[in-house]
């Protein structure tokens, strides 16, 4: 349903789930995929509302590093790009070594830096998250974006 593009269908599916099996061991990857249809059905503040559980009840570290960083896709997602840098900086700063794991973490801050006008900024991250990441699906608009950023930056043809 999430693949379709039917966040309510699939809201109802792992509502079900977790109802059924309140322990599972999938219980995080649940959430996480209640969390995505919920920005499918642009109930940013519910999303939000579920990240933030996963950082408080999920005993594995790894979800409540990515739980933190989708945060900031949730405020990108929206177009805040102000609060998406902020909560990405906080991410990174409470979970750093998951910077290097998480693609798109790293290009949306890229990107919220780019639309606030943060011209080098930006440039740096872009340079960075194709060092983390050399053969991610985005890597191509990253290489463009910089090209972009270097014209408006003045550089020398």
């Amino acid at each position: 349903a999430l693949h379709r593009k039917d966040g309510a269908q699939a809201l109802q599916s792992f509502e079900r789930y977790l109802e059924k099996y309140p322990q599972s061991s999938e219980r995080d990857r649940v959430l996480f995929g209640i969390a995505d249809a919920y920005v499918g059905l642009y109930k940013h503040q519910d999303a939000i509302k579920i990240y933030d559980q996963i950082q408080k009840e999920s005993k594995n570290p790894d979800a409540v590093a990515e739980a933190a960083f989708r945060r900031g896709d949730v405020s990108f997602s929206k177009g805040d790009y102000k609060l998406a840098e902020a909560t990405y900086a906080e991410a990174i700063k409470k979970h750093p070594t998951y910077q290097k794991t998480l693609p798109n973490a790293q290009y949306n801050l890229s990107e919220a830096r780019f639309w606030q006008g943060k011209y080098k900024d930006s440039l740096y991250s872009f340079v960075e998250y194709l060092k983390n990441f050399p053969s991610h699906e985005h890597g191509g608009f990253a290489l463009a974006r910089i090209g972009e950023l270097l014209q408006i930056l003045g550089a020398d043809q």
